[in-house]
């Protein structure tokens, strides 16, 4: 299951980096776009800090970022993730994850599960962000998984 996550993780930080160089040029991305953006990242973030246990005051979800502080956030994400994955055992991705979700309410989930729903969270919502580009006339990039694995393969 270890080196599942660390391939699907691998992925998200491929495809988050994708948006984030395909936004670049663009010289007014649609405010929704990223609105949503911020809000992946930011639940990344969350997420494995509940995973950890950290206890901070977890970042506001729904909050606009820029272009530079994606990237920033990105970044962090995908090295912290991937350092905590790296770093997992078997038993320890069976945890039990005791956390308060935004509204204050108590709530246990499995590591695994979380972090299965925190990868497909961010495969939903850049979905959306394709739907808003396309909205704007402005084409996606293709950040399907098999375009993912045809990249690391050279075979594009």
């Amino acid at each position: 299951m270890k080196e599942y996550f660390l391939r699907l993780y691998r992925y998200n930080q491929w495809a988050n980096q994708t948006y984030l160089d395909a936004l670049a040029p663009i010289s007014e991305v649609p405010s929704r776009v990223l609105l949503l953006f911020s809000h992946v990242l930011t639940a990344q973030n969350n997420w494995l800090n509940r995973i950890k246990g950290v206890t901070h005051e977890p970042m506001p979800i729904w909050e606009n970022k820029t272009l530079q502080e994606l990237q920033a956030l990105a970044d962090l994400n995908s090295q912290l993730w991937l350092e905590f994955l790296e770093a997992s055992t078997e038993e320890s991705l069976q945890k039990m994850v005791h956390y308060t979700n935004m509204q204050g309410l108590p709530y246990e989930t499995l590591a695994s599960d979380i972090i299965i729903h925190v990868a497909n969270h961010g495969t939903y919502h850049r979905a959306q962000f394709a739907l808003i580009l396309r909205e704007h006339a402005i084409a996606p990039p293709n950040t399907d998984y098999i375009t993912y694995t045809r990249v690391i393969s050279h075979q594009l």
